[in-house]
């Protein structure tokens, strides 16, 4: 949809390309334990619950502990102006397993932070390049849609996956039992897509600029 809009009247010149993050040579390191991942977010829109999305994951969070072995990594990928190192801490104080769990904040510190990324066996998806960054590295992700391009994204990957969008992430929700259920049996997740996408295109044509 984009890339119709942008090619028509604004642009004479449009390509479509992958995210840039495709085109990074990230490495799955093997973990030693089993450790879930989770991708906080919190919202700076208005009308969306940030206090139910909290006390949801928490409680799908807690389920998972109470039936697996393992523990809980939960990756603010925004720690400035949308916090989700703020929306991680909340959602450990509405856990009753959170001595389980481990807040991983991206503070420029891609190495670090990747390498614990990959060493979790499943991801709950929800920022967006989370669920790329799961893709890239085959890990089975459940995704969860804050925005249109998350569902495009899971639509173009994974077209058989029905994306759950945010706002109907609550406690007791249908969402939250179907991600419980997918987790634990690990089945109905997305896994690596059979395609790989290709972002070379950005830098392909910005060279002819440069």
């Amino acid at each position: 949809a984009s890339l119709d809009m942008l090619s028509g009247a604004l642009l004479r010149k449009t390509f479509l390309g992958a995210d840039i993050v495709y085109g990074a040579n990230f490495k799955k390191i093997s973990g030693a334990g089993r450790s879930l991942g989770v991708s906080a977010f919190r919202s700076t829109h208005p009308g969306e619950n940030n206090e139910e999305n909290y006390s949801a994951l928490a409680h799908v969070l807690d389920r998972y502990l109470e039936e697996m072995d393992g523990d809980v990594k939960i990756f603010a990928f925004d720690s400035e102006v949308e916090n989700d190192l703020a929306a991680a801490h909340q959602i450990i104080s509405r856990m009753r397993n959170g001595t389980r769990a481990e807040i991983v904040p991206y503070l420029g510190d891609t190495e670090r932070f990747i390498g614990i990324f990959s060493r979790c066996e499943l991801h709950i998806a929800i920022r967006f390049h989370s669920a790329i960054l799961a893709d890239l590295l085959g890990i089975p992700s459940f995704p969860v849609a804050y925005s249109n391009k998350m569902e495009a994204l899971i639509n173009e990957r994974f077209p058989a996956h029905a994306v759950g969008k945010i706002r109907d992430l609550r406690p007791g929700a249908v969402l939250c039992e179907s991600m419980i259920s997918a987790l634990v049996s690990q089945s109905g997740l997305c896994t690596s897509a059979a395609t790989a996408m290709d972002s070379n295109v950005h830098f392909e044509k910005l060279r002819k600029y440069l």
